[in-house]
C-alpha cells in the first residue's frame, strides 16, 4: 500500500499541474471544469481506503453512530498505518472507554499525551477515564490540564462537573456546568446529555 506521504506527495503534483493548465485557460471557461476535474481527482486520492485520514473518519462516524467495536477496529487499521497517530489513539480511547475498557482506555490517551502532550482532547479523555476508574484526583488533574490548554473546551468543563457533582461539590458543579453552556451556547438538558465521543474527535 502507498504510504500517506506518497499519496500526499502525489496529490500535490495533481494539484500543481491542474493549477498550471488552470492559469493557462484563466480566460476561458475550460479552467472551471478543469478545477472541478482536479477537486475529484484529489477526492478519490484521499478516499483511499487505507490512509489514516480514511480509518480516522470512519471511526469518528461509527463512534457516532454508538458502534464502538467497529470504531476501535477502524482506529485499529489507522494505528497499523501509523502508531504515532495522536487522533487515532485518541479516537481507540474513546472505543474503549465506551466498550467498559477504561484501563485500556487510559493506556491510550496516556500514549496520545505523550506524542502531543498539548493535546486538549486527549487530556479530557484521560480524565474521563480516570474518571470511570474512580480515581477522581488524577481525572480533576487532567480536565484542569485540558483547560488550561484550551479554555475554550467546553467539553472539559462539563466533564469536570460531573466529577465535582460525584464528589458532592455541587457549587463547583454548577459553575463548570454554566460555563460549559456558555462556551458550548447549548442549554443545560443538551450540554449534559451529549455524549463526549461526539465533540472529542
Amino acid at each position: 500500500f502507498p504510504s500517506n506521504k506518497l499519496l500526499l506527495t502525489a496529490q500535490q503534483k495533481i494539484l500543481q499541474l491542474v493549477s498550471q493548465l488552470a492559469l493557462e485557460l484563466i480566460s476561458m471557461k475550460g479552467a472551471a471544469i478543469l478545477l472541478a476535474i482536479a477537486v475529484s481527482i484529489l477526492t478519490v486520492a484521499a478516499a483511499d481506503n487505507n490512509t489514516t485520514i480514511y480509518w480516522n473518519s470512519q471511526g469518528a462516524i461509527l463512534l457516532d453512530q454508538y458502534k464502538y467495536e467497529d470504531a476501535l477496529n477502524a482506529f485499529n487499521n489507522s494505528l497499523k498505518i501509523n502508531s504515532s497517530n495522536a487522533v487515532a489513539l485518541i479516537g481507540q480511547g474513546s472505543a474503549l472507554d465506551n466498550l467498559g475498557k477504561a484501563n485500556e482506555s487510559l493506556e491510550s490517551y496516556q500514549k496520545a499525551i505523550e506524542i502531543n502532550p498539548g493535546s486538549a482532547k486527549a487530556w479530557v479523555g484521560r480524565g474521563i477515564a480516570l474518571q470511570d476508574l474512580a480515581r477522581y484526583n488524577e481525572s480533576e488533574q487532567s480536565y484542569n490540564k485540558a483547560i488550561e490548554l484550551d479554555p475554550t473546551n467546553g467539553i472539559a468543563y462539563n466533564d469536570l462537573a460531573w466529577l465535582y457533582y460525584k464528589r458532592g461539590n455541587n457549587d463547583d458543579a454548577l459553575s463548570n456546568v454554566n460555563r460549559s453552556i456558555e462556551i458550548l451556547g447549548m442549554d443545560l438538558a443538551y450540554a449534559l446529555g451529549q455524549p463526549y465521543h461526539a465533540v472529542i474527535l
